[in-house]
């Protein structure tokens, strides 16, 4: 893989200081995969900012983007992953979040990300194959149900704000696994670690947070 360029080395030292970084693994995922071959279309060094980057229009409506570095890391920090766990992706977006992923658990693990927009998809695994991510895959589909075919995971990581956990999504978890979603609640969104104890959801840590809702069919 190709040097970190001095933009990502930038942007890191900013998520370090400001708390959101707090690992070594985190650290260097976000070193290394390179951000600006996700969203192609931007200059390298907005692509670098700490700052959502649009990807999908629908007249005004924005309905897909590049999250915020800083609720990224965040999230991948709650998710806690380690090498060679799998992990399912709801909503791959750019393909930027699943890259990340799959450079943490590395070859021993896996990466499955579900994105309900097929224009979305194809961009996106056209960016991980630029960014030498094939392994990642990318299935067109509706995220609700998750993905049996590559079931249980250890991890699911949910890129869309829920207004509450998909059953399909706790029956493809293994034993203790994490699962981290933006869920909206009546006081506003946040960021959820649960963990599976026993067959039951069991809430960490919330923080909060700002995502577009998730998207069904019938909205495509």
């Amino acid at each position: 893989m190709a040097a970190a360029v001095p933009e990502a080395l930038r942007l890191v030292d900013y998520l370090v200081a400001k708390g959101v970084i707090r690992s070594p693994a985190v650290k260097r995922a976000f070193q290394v995969v390179p951000r600006h071959l996700f969203v192609p279309e931007v200059p390298i060094t907005r692509a670098y900012e700490d700052e959502v980057v649009p990807i999908k229009w629908r007249g005004h409506e924005l309905i897909s983007s590049l999250s915020q570095p800083a609720i990224m890391a965040e999230m991948l920090e709650l998710l806690e992953l380690q090498p060679g766990l799998r992990v399912l992706e709801i909503g791959t977006g750019s393909g930027y979040d699943a890259a990340l992923i799959s450079e943490m658990v590395g070859v021993s693990g896996s990466v499955t990300s579900v994105e309900i927009d097929e224009e979305i998809a194809a961009a996106a695994r056209a960016h991980l194959a630029t960014a030498g991510f094939d392994p990642v895959q990318v299935i067109t589909g509706d995220g609700f149900a998750g993905w049996p075919e590559a079931a249980p995971y250890n991890r699911i990581i949910v890129t869309a704000a829920v207004r509450g956990i998909p059953p399909a999504w706790v029956e493809q978890m293994a034993p203790d696994a994490r699962l981290v979603a933006p869920v909206e609640e009546s006081t506003g969104q946040y960021v959820v670690a649960f963990d599976l104890v026993s067959g039951r959801l069991v809430m960490r840590r919330a923080v909060p947070c700002l995502f577009m809702p998730m998207r069904r069919p019938d909205t495509i």
